[in-house]
């Protein structure tokens, strides 16, 4: 798990046979947090999260982390080809 300002990332890896029990340990930690922020007067912006309780975590292929584009092999390839097709147009 990570945080920026007001964003907060929980993330893991796992082979496929413990798929399921990452899933668990994943919606588990964003519901501490959650109840960590209800103590606290914060609210959690359910609308902006991947995983709710009684939901499944669904993967992406690409996703955005502090404006940088990563792939599911960690390569900055979708990023590069971004960044370059801004600075073309």
């Amino acid at each position: 798990m990570h945080a920026y300002a007001d964003d907060l990332q929980v993330y893991g890896h796992a082979n496929a046979t413990l798929s399921a029990q990452l899933l668990t340990q994943v919606a588990d930690c964003i519901a501490r947090v959650e109840v960590w922020m209800a103590r606290n007067r914060l609210r959690l912006n359910s609308s902006s999260a991947a995983v709710h309780a009684d939901t499944m975590i669904k993967p992406y292929q690409v996703v955005r982390d502090l404006g940088v584009i990563v792939d599911g092999a960690l390569s900055l390839t979708a990023h590069v080809t971004s960044v370059c097709f801004l600075h073309l147009h």
